[in-house]
């Protein structure tokens, strides 16, 4: 193949060759996951232009389907690779809800025998610039195929391997399993759904990867978000994501994770808000980050700022059905109920199973007034959720409310809540909507003694709003104060 054109791409101090499929460096070798190189591949061969998201997805897996969010990842990694500050943008630059532009200077050339010839075509007019993209990314597409064709038999051959075909991860010296990062990325995308069957398989493959790959951060990263959802896990959490800045101190998803667990698990709000922090500064494109960063400023009062921060969350990732979600219930934590359903509609036209974006409109239909859809909606919850009510609580339901309307119905769920296991925090609100405030407050104190999960968010919820100047409440919030700091 030495007499056979060879295609590249240069930037900056680095070298891209297409059919060797190698990122140069000042002349050296800098390894990328193979995902990792088709995207910067890809930008690069339409420099100059936005490379829509769907797109650069359907060039990039066109025989996988994968969450947004996975590209999202992969191009954040690639910046760190390429050293590309992720507010400076100087190489790859975001353009909100469409994709992204690679806007450094290109010079594309071809070599044969030895001969050179090359254009800068970052400065080509506009109409030579498209056809010679088109030209290119039709021989180069040629290439890859006939290059997928030889790496079946590369990779069978190297599957004798015990280690694989390696691959370099960012910020490590050390080469990545190739079934570790398949497990990897398998992993990150069924623990986008959040349902509890995916997050199981997904714990299960991300136990796989660092167990045939110890020192791929990134996966370790990965297995402390699935263990952090986790009751009876998410204590490992911490020693996941522990591991993970210890081989790779850039990475912001496991200073995410940190903040998930200071502020759900442990109700330290204070320093949840210093991890999340260093996520979003250390990874800006991660959309988890925002995500979780807003929640906690919605849980300490900071409610514009919540928004704010889940907006950019929605703009990284518009098509996640975890971050509709959010914004659904950070808009009800905001009193803009109708804001509220109309995006807890938009998550459930996305997947009309999405379990929190029922419970998030339970919540607002009961804020709101209106008996009818939170009624439905409870039953609806119930059907999906399977819960192994007996009938006979079902038909005590219907008959409260039939009989007796909206108070009558969260009466009975009082009576239903309390066995076998007392739900604490939700027979508090229930205590609240009706009226109730000793009562409520008393399951407030039990939920805080229990460190019931849902109480991170106590001061954040629109039901105990009321009790905010009530002196037992003004108690119970210095407590948690107390220990979040």
């Amino acid at each position: 193949m030495n007499g056979e054109p060879r295609h590249f791409f240069e930037f900056d101090a680095f070298r891209v060759e297409v059919e060797d499929r190698r990122l140069l460096r000042h002349g050296k070798p800098v390894m990328l996951t193979p995902k990792a190189f088709d995207i910067l591949l890809a930008l690069v061969g339409h420099s100059g232009r936005t490379v829509e998201k769907d797109d650069l997805m359907d060039e990039v897996w066109s025989d996988t389907f994968v969450e947004e969010g996975n590209l999202n990842r992969h191009v954040s990694t690639l910046r760190k690779i390429l050293g590309d500050d992720p507010h400076e943008q100087r190489f790859i630059k975001t353009i909100p809800k469409h994709g992204y532009r690679f806007t450094a200077d290109v010079r594309e050339g071809v070599e044969s025998n030895g001969t050179l010839a090359a254009q800068n075509i970052y400065q080509l007019t506009p109409a030579l610039s498209q056809a010679a993209h088109e030209n290119f990314w039709s021989m180069t597409r040629i290439v890859i195929a006939a290059l997928a064709v030889i790496s079946c038999f590369l990779l069978a051959a190297l599957a004798i391997s015990s280690r694989g075909q390696a691959i370099k991860q960012s910020g490590s010296a050390r080469p990545v399993n190739t079934q570790a990062s398949e497990d990897y990325a398998k992993g990150r995308g069924l623990w986008q759904t959040r349902s509890a069957q995916d997050l199981h398989a997904a714990t299960l493959l991300l136990e796989q990867a660092v167990e045939i790959e110890p020192d791929f951060a990134l996966a370790h990263a990965a297995l402390a978000d699935a263990y952090v959802f986790d009751f009876t896990n998410w204590k490992k959490a911490e020693q996941q994501a522990n591991e993970a800045i210890r081989l790779d101190p850039n990475l912001g998803e496991p200073h995410a994770t940190l903040g998930f667990v200071r502020m759900f698990w442990e109700w330290k709000l204070a320093d949840a808000e210093r991890e999340f922090k260093q996520a979003v500064t250390l990874s800006p494109d991660y959309s988890t980050a925002h995500q979780w960063f807003a929640v906690n400023l919605a849980a300490t009062g900071h409610k514009d700022a919540a928004l704010s921060e889940m907006k950019k969350a929605l703009e990284l990732d518009p098509d996640s059905p975890s971050i509709n979600a959010d914004m659904c219930q950070t808009f009800y934590f905001a009193h803009r109920y109708d804001e509220a359903i109309g995006q807890c509609g938009k998550t459930l036209d996305m997947n009309a199973k999405f379990l929190n974006a029922y419970l998030y409109l339970y919540e607002i239909y009961n804020a709101k007034g209106m008996p009818d859809e939170t009624v439905s909606t409870y039953f609806k919850l119930e059907e999906m959720e399977n819960n192994p009510n007996p009938r006979e609580a079902e038909v005590n339901l219907q008959t409260a409310y039939q009989t007796g309307g909206i108070r009558q119905f969260w009466r009975m769920q009082t009576e239903i809540l309390i066995h076998p296991t007392p739900k604490y925090y939700r027979l508090a609100q229930y205590y609240a909507r009706l009226g109730d405030r000793d009562e409520a407050q008393n399951w407030l104190e039990k939920a805080y003694e229990n460190h019931d999960f849902d109480m991170a968010l106590v001061l954040a919820d629109p039901v105990f709003e009321d009790f905010h100047k009530d002196p037992r409440f003004i108690t119970l919030r210095e407590r948690l104060l107390q220990l979040h700091d």
